[in-house]
Formats: structure tokens, C-alpha cells, sequence
């Protein structure tokens, strides 16, 4: 008979798996997951049930027009290359 069940995976990977594990019936079995870091030989258990904010970051808004200039002559090499039927815009 199994009792349970320890997940080792590697660090800053448990995010996919701590939201299946949360979803596991608990009654059925006992689930512990660990973030392993085999450099320090350290194991950090990871809270399953902790399914609060959700980590974000904001990126910066790409200004199109100065990319366009920036990258214009290999723009133009491509055209050159490609068939004229093709359009790249």
C-alpha cells in the first residue's frame, strides 16, 4: 500500500505541477512536492494549496517605428531575395 507521494523537481519548475497537486483529492493520498537544487543539495517544499496572485511582470512596449529604422537595410536584403508576390508587411 502507498501512502503517498514526494515529487522532487528541479528549481523555479513547480509551477505547472503545484496546480495539478492542488487539484489532487487529499483524502486519497498524501502529495509533497519539493524544489531539488542539486548545487546546494538543499530541498525547499513548495505549498500546493498556495494558488494566490498570480506572478506577473511588465515588459516595455516596443516602439515599431524605430525598430523598422533601425533593421531597414536587412529589410530591404529580405525583400530583394524573396518573390515579389510575397509581402512582408
Amino acid at each position: 500500500m502507498v501512502e503517498g507521494l514526494y515529487l522532487f523537481v528541479p528549481p523555479k519548475s513547480s509551477g505547472i505541477v503545484r496546480e495539478r497537486m492542488a487539484r489532487l483529492n487529499r483524502s486519497a493520498a498524501k502529495w509533497m512536492l519539493y524544489e531539488f537544487d542539486e548545487r546546494h543539495d538543499e530541498a525547499a517544499e513548495i505549498d500546493c494549496s498556495d494558488c494566490g496572485n498570480v506572478a506577473t511582470r511588465l515588459v516595455r512596449c516596443p516602439n515599431f517605428e524605430h525598430a523598422y529604422d533601425r533593421f531597414a537595410g536587412p529589410i530591404a536584403t529580405v525583400k530583394e531575395v524573396l518573390p515579389e508576390q510575397v509581402s512582408l508587411s
